[in-house]
């Protein structure tokens, strides 16, 4: 009896230790699996482990000659890890956006790793275009212009009007991704007339492109504006950053008018920025007709000649995003006869502001700069055109 217990015994426990193995399993892990490199970063890193019970063997392999890591491959216990780092070679590659990655493979299961890199060895001349305004209120005007590219920038900037002064130094270099703001300054003296507009450019050349700032004279009486999207109520920062799953307000703001007592535009939600759900407006006039998705018109109660935080529009942020460098303009009102955005001014004359363009989720490649950010003039149109879904 006792040797019949012992070899039942000695059976079930080699059932249990045989079912006990048969349900340990390796489970590979990683994490991130998305690289975004700008023109000048070449290493970052993931990690990979075992997320099962059971021994790991991976092996990654990429799918381009510039895009490696190490290590490539190994053998992991339960909960072993290792870094696994990435390294660029740009040597030879036109500039442009280059997209690659890694498939890694193991026995607890596969996965891939996706890497976009810019590649940028020429200089890029990045600003100085859009619309400038001066006038006897405001008599000066700066354009911000930056390098994008790994090579040295070239830049030289020149006036054909009179009034135009652009204040030294009017040329220079720039290396990669320094800024260099210009000013312009109002030289009344030399306007044909303080009575009407004028209109005037200053034109940057360089080594990596060319920009042309327009630059309008209006009267006191007709300075409308700008109303541009920021990420503060002072209207200082058009970078607007939305990564992480939060309430995210951002800012319509009157900036740059010599007198205004209302407005009217539109500032929807743009298509790329596919993370946020958008919730309500908010702003502190009695006068509030319609929303910034469709259509708005805001009366100030006043004559206004300083930064006015016209509106607030509050956004819910659901993931991380999944597009970078988004522009989010201030438009015309859809529903306006005039196609524009309109500004009455302190002496009750409709006249047409401007719509500045934020930056949504910015990077190395696409930050927004202030003040000439957006000195454009726009129609509904044509940036309507431009900013709906493909």
């Amino acid at each position: 009896m006792k040797i019949f217990l012992t070899v039942v015994t000695v059976a079930l426990l080699t059932t249990v230790v045989r079912m006990s193995s048969a349900g340990a399993a390796p489970h590979l892990a990683l994490f991130p699996s998305t690289f975004e490199f700008s023109a000048v970063d070449t290493t970052d890193y993931f990690r990979v482990w075992n997320d099962g019970d059971a021994p790991l063997v991976w092996n990654l392999t990429s799918n381009q000659s510039w895009l490696s890591a190490v290590p490539s491959s190994g053998n992991f216990a339960p909960g072993e890890f290792v870094k696994a780092w990435i390294s660029l070679d740009r040597t030879g590659l036109t500039d442009g956006t280059c997209s690659g990655e890694f498939a890694v493979t193991s026995n607890g299961g596969n996965t891939t790793v996706y890497v976009t890199m810019i590649v940028q060895n020429a200089p890029k001349l990045s600003g100085g275009d859009g619309l400038a305004s001066l006038s006897a209120g405001r008599t000066y005007y700066d354009i911000s212009i930056r390098n994008l590219g790994i090579s040295p920038l070239e830049w030289n900037a020149v006036s054909d009007a009179p009034w135009i002064d652009i204040v030294p130094p009017t040329s220079g270099s720039l290396s990669y991704m320094e800024r260099r703001t210009v000013r312009i300054n109002l030289d009344a003296g030399a306007l044909p007339s303080q009575d009407e507009e004028q209109i005037g450019h200053v034109m940057f050349g360089s080594n990596g492109g060319s920009a042309v700032t327009t630059v309008r004279f209006l009267p006191v009486s007709q300075s409308p504006g700008m109303l541009g999207i920021y990420s503060d109520a002072m209207g200082t920062d058009c970078n607007i950053v939305a990564t992480t799953p939060s309430l995210k307000p951002v800012y319509v703001v009157h900036t740059r008018t010599d007198g205004a007592t209302a407005c009217q535009f539109s500032a929807p939600k743009p298509a790329c920025w596919t993370n946020a759900v958008y919730l309500s407006d908010t702003n502190a006039f009695a006068v509030n007709v319609g929303n910034s998705q469709t259509g708005a018109a805001v009366g100030y109660g006043t004559c206004r000649t300083d930064v006015t935080n016209v509106m607030t529009i509050s956004y819910f942020i659901q993931t991380a995003p999944t597009q970078f460098c988004c522009p989010y303009p201030v438009l015309p009102d859809p529903n306006s006869p005039s196609g524009r955005i309109d500004i009455v001014d302190c002496g009750s004359n409709l006249v047409y502001g401007w719509g500045a363009t934020a930056i949504v989720n910015p990077n190395a490649t696409c930050m927004c700069s202030l003040p000439s950010v957006a000195a454009e003039e726009t129609t509904w149109g044509r940036v309507k055109a431009l900013y709906a879904p493909k």
